[in-house]
């Protein structure tokens, strides 16, 4: 992955870490055209429990949507994260992994190639895609679409971030690099054909009004892993950035909870459990 621009002066681009005294590390993938600034809120939650949170800038991101539309070997970006994986594998005792969107493809990758971790969260997975996206992949490839405009509603809602940040990036990401979507969305037969080979505890978090994930993901990839430990949560009326929702701190709290369980080896992890939240209190 060389030769990839990095805007170190600019605060939103920066990776994330907060440490603590602690064996056990939570590795936290943003999502497609997104920054670690995006999971600061989230990585902070996490960070109560006392233990490492690291949140890395995916390759090619945090400068602008063209940036990421360079990207020649998509593949690359999954490689990259099965790499730091690896490598903090090797650092920490414990290593647990949380990824939104793009950032859950990357996660199940290595888990598929079994790097296996001792916990893994998913929230908006994409292992399977709405029509919607699926027929725009197809109309993007026909067409050779590298970008369309993007809808950024999410990000001007519910106060989760300053005007700072929401201005940067209606500068720096007004359109969406739909050119990685298309390999998303063609690569997930991919890896979903070694989804058998999860073994670590699993919970999963979906939107029931996802507009880019199918609400079949889910149940999909549970069907797959031999995982003893699953756990779904699906948000009523929850969109595909569920993490910038009023529903956060709700889903926070279930967060939390997961990896206590991981990490208190005197608890049985042998369950299979389905939640639906439909109310924030």
């Amino acid at each position: 992955m060389g030769n990839i621009k990095k805007d170190q002066n600019n605060v939103f681009s920066r990776n994330i870490e907060y440490k603590s005294d602690s064996s056990t590390c939570v590795l936290i993938f943003h999502g497609l055209s997104s920054t670690p600034y995006d999971m600061r809120e989230m990585a902070e939650e996490i960070h109560q429990l006392g233990v490492n949170v690291f949140v890395p800038l995916l390759p090619y991101h945090g400068i602008n949507y063209q940036e990421i539309n360079r990207i020649e070997d998509s593949e690359a970006v999954y490689r990259w994260g099965f790499d730091l994986i690896e490598s903090m594998k090797q650092e920490f005792e414990k290593l647990i992994i949380i990824g939104f969107s793009y950032g859950s493809g990357i996660t199940l990758y290595s888990q598929g190639k079994k790097m296996e971790t001792d916990g893994i969260i998913l929230f908006s997975v994409g292992s399977k895609f709405s029509i919607k996206v699926r027929f725009l992949a197809i109309l993007a490839k026909l067409f050779g679409l590298k970008s369309i405009t993007r809808e950024q509603s999410e990000y001007y809602t519910h106060g989760v971030f300053s005007d700072e940040y929401i201005n940067w990036r209606r500068t720096h990401f007004s359109k969406f690099p739909i050119s990685q979507l298309v390999f998303a969305v063609k690569y997930v037969r991919k890896h979903n054909r070694k989804l058998e080979n999860i073994t670590a505890p699993i919970m999963i978090i979906h939107g029931t009004k996802d507009a880019i994930t199918s609400l079949k993901a889910p149940k999909f990839i549970m069907k797959r892993v031999k995982s003893r430990t699953k756990l779904t949560i699906y948000i009523q009326e929850g969109k595909h950035s569920i993490h910038l929702s009023n529903y956060r701190f709700k889903i926070y709290e279930h967060m939390r909870q997961f990896i206590t369980e991981i990490l208190d080896e005197s608890q049985s992890l042998e369950t299979e459990r389905i939640i639906t939240i439909s109310s924030m209190f």
